[in-house]
């Protein structure tokens, strides 16, 4: 099918065809060409996820067993030379994900753009999930950072909302909604989140935008102290 978007990111590029279907190529140090986890060969990780598999337990199986469409050896340089197929989000208790609608990158971390509603849903109604995977050493994947480097997880956006743009820097992303409310997360040292600090924010933050008014309406500040400005006109 012919290639309709290629964003690309400092290493990496990912390439999306008309199906829907992604391929990416390049450095793939952090996991960011979306291959699944392949940091290990699936030796022996009892000492990280106990010593009892976990598929006797009931819930998530242990790295060995989790879906990767490339694997390196010891020695291997972890980098793809030509387009590789990416794999699949890990699902729970619901359908798999459509192919993704878009994809972002930034310096070493991939976003993709699942639709999460049914099928039958109209168009006004559709609602969909970002899933990152990469290097999350500044919360870029927006869920926290209880892992250096994620493989395709969900960004924590409001649930049942829809995103229709995303744009990714080195280390942090910005998402619109459909709804007009803009969401930031990542690092902030150069204060690129906008929400007046400088903290890294490892989950997405609401941005209070002050609007651009040629009429001079008067604005005002409504957000409680501490927390991210959201103005409101009044008058």
């Amino acid at each position: 099918a012919p290639i309709e978007s290629v964003p690309v990111g400092g290493r990496h590029t990912v390439a999306l065809d008309t199906r829907g279907h992604a391929f990416s190529f390049g450095d793939d140090r952090r996991i960011q060409l979306g291959l699944g986890d392949t940091r290990s060969q699936g030796a022996d990780e009892r000492n990280s996820y106990g010593v009892i598999r976990q598929e006797v337990l009931g819930g998530r199986d242990t790295k060995q067993d989790r879906k990767r469409v490339a694997s390196y050896r010891y020695y291997d340089p972890h980098m793809q030379h030509s387009p590789v197929k990416t794999a699949e989000p890990s699902v729970y208790n619901r359908p798999p994900y459509p192919p993704p609608s878009f994809v972002a990158c930034g310096e070493d971390f991939t976003i993709a753009v699942h639709r999460d509603s049914p099928d039958w849903f109209s168009k006004d109604q559709e609602t969909n999930v970002l899933i990152c995977t990469g290097e999350n050493g500044d919360g870029q994947c927006g869920r926290g950072l209880q892992e250096q480097q994620q493989s395709w997880t969900p960004v924590r956006l409001p649930k049942r909302s829809r995103t229709e743009a995303v744009a990714c820097g080195q280390a942090h992303c910005l998402a619109l909604l459909t709804t007009g409310d803009l969401f930031a997360w990542g690092a902030s040292l150069q204060g690129q989140l906008g929400n007046g600090k400088r903290a890294t924010k490892a989950k997405p933050i609401k941005v209070g935008l002050r609007p651009e008014d040629p009429d001079k309406v008067e604005t005002k500040n409504i957000s409680a102290p501490g927390d991210t400005p959201e103005y409101k006109a009044i008058g």
